[in-house]
C-alpha cells in the first residue's frame, strides 16, 4: 500500500482537544481568506465555512469529497508539492496534525509563507516527541518509537520538540506570537489543563503555535 492509498482508507478528523484549540482561537474570525491544509474530512475548517471564504488541500479524494459537502472549496493535492495558489493569498492557514506526516515539513512552511499575506497567520499543531509520558516510557524502557497507540499513529515520520518548531519557523522568517501546549493526560478540558497548556507547555502532549509572515 503506498502514502495515498493509506489515506484513502480512511476519513481523518480532529482529536477534540485538539479541534478545541483552534476552535477557540477562530471563533470570532469572520471575512478572511482561509486555507486548511491536509484539510482531512474538515473537521476544524467547516466550522468557519459560514462567515469566511474556507479552502483546503488534501491528498485523499475521499476526504475532499466529504470537506467539499461541508462548504469548504477543497482540492486533492500533495502537501509536499508546491501549494496551487497564488503568492500572498491567505488571511489564515490552518496547519493542524500533518507536519508529523511529512517527508519534507520546511515545505509546508515555506509554501505557508509565500501564500500568506504579509501579516497573515499560521496555525500549526503537531504531536509533542518531549511531552511528560513519552519521556517517562522512555525511561522505562518501553517506548516504541510512536507518540500514540492507535493506528494513525504508526504514520508518523517526523518527531517534534516546541524549540525545533520555533527553530524551523523562524529560519523561515515567521514571528511566533503564540506557543502552547495541547492536552495532558488526564485532564480533557477545564481550567487545570489550559493552565498546564499555558505555563507547562513543554510537558504536554501536543504542541500549538501561531506565528506570524512579517514581511522585511
Amino acid at each position: 500500500m503506498n502514502i495515498k492509498e493509506t489515506y484513502e482508507s480512511r476519513t481523518y478528523v480532529s482529536n477534540t482537544i485538539i479541534k478545541r484549540k483552534f476552535v477557540n482561537r477562530l471563533k470570532d474570525v469572520s471575512g478572511f481568506k482561509i486555507l486548511d491544509v491536509g484539510c482531512g474530512a474538515g473537521d476544524i475548517s467547516k466550522t468557519l465555512v459560514n462567515k469566511n471564504d474556507v479552502h483546503g488541500i488534501d491528498l485523499s479524494a475521499r476526504n475532499v469529497k466529504i470537506a467539499k459537502s461541508c462548504g469548504i472549496q477543497a482540492v486533492e493535492h500533495s502537501v509536499e508539492n508546491r501549494f496551487p495558489y497564488k503568492t500572498n493569498t491567505f488571511d489564515i492557514i490552518i496547519c493542524s496534525e500533518i507536519m508529523e506526516h511529512l517527508f519534507n515539513p520546511e515545505n509546508v512552511i515555506k509554501e505557508s509563507y509565500r501564500i500568506l499575506k504579509n501579516g497573515g497567520s499560521l496555525l500549526l499543531s503537531t504531536p509533542n516527541f518531549y511531552s511528560l509520558i513519552n519521556r517517562l516510557l522512555i525511561i522505562k524502557g518501553h517506548h516504541t518509537g510512536i507518540e500514540l497507540p492507535d493506528i494513525t499513529a504508526r504514520e508518523h515520520i517526523r518527531f517534534y520538540s516546541h524549540r525545533g518548531l520555533k527553530i524551523m519557523l523562524e529560519a523561515n522568517e515567521f514571528r511566533i506570537i503564540r506557543q502552547e501546549g495541547i492536552g495532558f493526560h488526564p485532564f480533557i478540558d477545564g481550567k487545570v489543563l489550559r493552565f498546564i497548556e499555558r505555563n507547562f507547555k513543554t510537558v504536554c502532549d501536543g504542541i500549538f503555535i501561531e506565528a506570524v509572515k512579517v514581511k522585511i
